[in-house]
């Protein structure tokens, strides 16, 4: 009785690939575009979750120079 409950949650057989590719590829999932918005500093088209390059690289600069400046404080 015990076992019968930790092993409740599993899956009893594998879901096949063709169930897997039509979830995945489903014709209605492919209509709908991406979102597609422009960097509010550069004006570059990217998506709206994902950091411009340009932009990523002027704050990693930035950072790094913040990074020797605390470097050269400490020693």
């Amino acid at each position: 009785m015990f076992f019968s409950r930790l092993l409740g949650g599993v899956p009893k057989l594998r879901t096949s690939k063709p169930k897997v590719l039509q979830r995945r590829f489903n014709p209605l999932r492919m209509l709908c575009p991406s979102p597609i918005a422009s960097c509010p500093e550069c004006h570059n088209s990217l998506s709206p979750w994902v950091c411009c390059l340009q932009c990523y690289q002027l704050i990693k600069e930035e950072s790094e120079k913040i990074k020797q400046k605390m470097i050269g404080n400490n020693s």
